[in-house]
């Protein structure tokens, strides 16, 4: 997932700003994908989804 206008909270708000978004960013995905979400770089995070039914096989 590539997290588009990062470049421009940075220019316009400040790179304190734009951490925070990248945090925000990070815990939503979290929330959602507890422990599989990761930050690669930059504005892009990466993740891996296993079906529900994966520990049982």
């Amino acid at each position: 997932m590539d997290l588009n206008g990062l470049k421009r909270c940075n220019d316009c708000f400040g790179y304190a700003a734009g951490d925070a978004l990248i945090c925000r960013v990070a815990d939503a995905l979290n929330d959602v994908f507890p422990g599989e979400a990761c930050r690669i770089g930059g504005d892009e995070f990466g993740g891996h989804l296993l079906p529900s039914h994966a520990g049982k096989i």
